[in-house]
């Protein structure tokens, strides 16, 4: 079958289905209170579980946070996706002298699963 009669037969078929109802909420979730500090929330349950939380950082000050958790960790390399929704993430990853390592793999050294 090609791309477009597949495609064609889904849209056909999403428009007529019927989706099932959305499941109740579990009776195990906090009640938040309308004034709870949602961030000092996560981080807390966070910490309880032994995470670690980074920020929170703003999208200006991510790069400088980012390099400095790299520096932190003693790494050497990283690898980053070309359009982090955090500008200058890579640059400063590069300005801390860490090498990107290129993540995708040559099509000769690919396995089929």
């Amino acid at each position: 079958m090609d791309r477009d009669a597949f495609l064609a037969r889904v849209g056909q078929a999403a428009m007529k289905a019927v989706l099932p109802e959305s499941p109740e909420s579990s009776s195990d979730l906090p009640t938040l209170e309308g004034g709870e500090d949602l961030v000092a929330l996560f981080r807390r349950r966070a910490q309880e579980v032994d995470a670690v939380v980074h920020g929170p950082v703003s999208r200006s000050g991510a790069p400088r946070a980012v390099a400095g958790i790299a520096a932190g960790h003693h790494v050497a390399t990283f690898m980053a996706w070309d359009h982090l929704p955090a500008p200058g993430v890579v640059s400063a990853m590069g300005d801390a002298g860490l090498e990107r390592v290129d993540h995708r793999v040559p099509r000769e050294n690919r396995r089929d699963h």
